[in-house]
């Protein structure tokens, strides 16, 4: 999972998009654990993006397609609280609307033939002040 797409509350792309950066620090200080994005701010809408991988290590949708959605399932852990505007409109492309700052979580599962497969959960850090985000430049 990455982060494809953040936008300003004016709909302006942020001008973090290319950097992905790394925030600091643990969520929920758990040293087993760290944020896959800088902090984003309050107001900010996410787009983020799920790609699954064959045994081979090549990028594969296999069963998935707009008319098997309940092939992959977007589960929450942290932070459901903050976020609204919650839209999977592109199944593999979950985006959001930011409510609330704090640590968040999200987690895409994908059935295929019967079997489960998870991946690690997604932390973000979600701001207030949008000084504390480079998102915001």
């Amino acid at each position: 999972m990455r982060m494809y797409l953040v936008r300003k509350p004016d709909g302006d792309a942020a001008p973090c998009l290319n950097e992905e950066p790394v925030a600091t620090g643990h969520p929920l200080n758990d040293p087993n654990t760290r944020y896959w994005f800088a902090p984003i701010p309050v107001g900010f809408r996410v787009k983020l993006d799920a790609t699954a991988y064959d045994r081979f290590g090549k990028p594969t949708n296999h069963d998935c397609s707009e008319e098997n959605r309940g092939c992959i399932t977007w589960r929450f852990g942290v932070g459901e609280d903050l976020i609204d505007e919650y839209n999977t409109g592109h199944i593999f492309q979950p985006t959001f609307k930011i409510i609330g700052a704090g640590d968040f979580q999200i987690q895409a599962e994908m059935y295929n033939d019967g079997s489960r497969v998870r991946s690690p959960w997604y932390w973000m850090s979600f701001v207030a002040n949008p000084a504390e985000s480079p998102c915001s430049r």
